[in-house]
């Protein structure tokens, strides 16, 4: 007898755990239909078997959270819906009392992943969005991107490739709103490698070298034709070295210096014809020395002192014949001190003083020679002829 009242009360803790701490308040509770609250304020209305929820039937906690939907042995399994106090809900299949199957969870924030669920984390094929429309399609493994899969901005590029643990990992195809794209190798999101950059036409537009994410080494850059248009330096992300631009003809453009990105050396700019156009010393990121400038002809056209970037010193503009047509006298990036002008034969025709870019003075020659003041108004409309790059 005491060995039957033990086996009983076994039955009841372990086959009817949903009754022991609590009462059927309406229909069976054992086998058949009923609602059964307990002890918490939690209550199931649904169906029973052997005294367990199995069936359909809807399981409201006393938090707030509650499961309609299919029953196994006390547990959530296969189709139902799971809504919690916060406004998350899920919405599929469950197996044993967990997330298994297809199935959408949405969260209060607007985030939504729609796909497979393998012990109630995203596993398999799925699409997560974001509340900003931004989304993953693809595979995904113990709760994050792993495999092939497709990462869309809302605003942004797409990516297409592999992933590893929620980051890319591997082959990935970047393409931008505009239709460009590129395609570049990537490890824990982090480029790494040869990277190529296509126009949305479809032609090889760029491509780079990258380490830990920043360029180095060569960068080229090409004409939809396929021709060559830029070479670039890179070290540590930054311009370091020689820069070189060409024609779509394949001639010689331009050519800088960086160091550790700054211009450093003489720039120089090319006509199509290969004459020279512009000579720019650069020293530390800013134009130090004499620039010059250059008609298409060969001749000289425009000298000017720098210093720290600003001008400084003499500028001497010159006519095709090579003969002076003004000089100007700069300190410090403003005009300061005398500004002559002269005729293409040679003769000064006039000439003006600066303080501050302010001009305080100024005279006409005639042809004669003879000096002729500037009154307030003339004075007012002379302004320097002079051009830099």
């Amino acid at each position: 007898m005491k060995q039957i009242k033990l086996l009983s009360i076994f039955v009841i803790f372990v086959l009817i755990p949903s009754i022991t701490f609590g009462e059927c308040v309406k229909g069976d509770c054992t086998n058949g239909h009923g609602t059964f609250v307990k002890d918490n304020g939690n209550k199931y209305v649904g169906q029973f078997k052997n005294g367990q929820r199995n069936g359909d039937g809807t399981y409201t906690f006393s938090s707030g959270k509650i499961y309609i939907g299919q029953w196994q042995n006390n547990k959530p399994h296969g189709q139902g819906t799971k809504t919690l106090a916060d406004g998350s809900k899920y919405v599929g299949q469950f197996e044993n009392g967990k997330r298994n199957g297809e199935g959408t969870y949405t969260f209060p924030g607007g985030r939504k992943y729609i796909g497979q669920w393998q012990n109630n984390k995203p596993h398999g094929q799925g699409t997560e969005i974001l509340a900003d429309g931004s989304k993953y399609v693809g595979q995904f493994e113990n709760g994050k991107p792993n495999g092939q899969g497709t990462q869309i901005y809302s605003n942004g590029p797409k990516f297409a490739g592999l992933f590893k643990n929620g980051m890319k990992n591997g082959k990935v195809t970047t393409t931008y709103p505009d239709g460009v794209k590129y395609i570049a190798f990537w490890k824990e999101d982090i480029r790494q490698g040869h990277q190529k950059t296509y126009y949305n036409s479809g032609e090889l537009e760029s491509e780079s070298e990258f380490i830990n994410g920043v360029r180095n080494g060569i960068t080229k850059q090409y004409y939809k034709s396929g021709i060559l248009m830029f070479v670039y330096q890179f070290k540590d992300g930054k311009q370091h070295g020689t820069v070189t631009e060409y024609y779509e003809s394949g001639a010689l453009k331009l050519e800088k210096h960086f160091k550790d990105g700054k211009k450093n050396g003489v720039l120089k700019k090319y006509y199509k014809s290969g004459k020279l156009s512009i000579e720019y010393p650069y020293k530390d990121g800013k134009i130090y020395g004499i620039t010059k400038q250059y008609y298409r002809t060969g001749g000289l056209e425009l000298e000017t002192s720098f210093k720290d970037g600003k001008k400084d010193g003499i500028a001497k503009l010159y006519y095709k014949t090579k003969k002076l047509e003004i000089l100007t006298t700069y300190r410090q990036g403003k005009q300061d001190g005398i500004q002559e002008f002269y005729s293409n034969d040679g003769k000064l025709i006039k000439e003006i003083f600066y303080k501050n870019s302010t001009a305080i003075s100024g005279s006409f020659y005639s042809k004669d020679g003879k000096k002729i003041k500037m009154n307030n108004e003339q004075l007012n409309n002379n302004k320097l002829i002079d051009s830099t790059l």
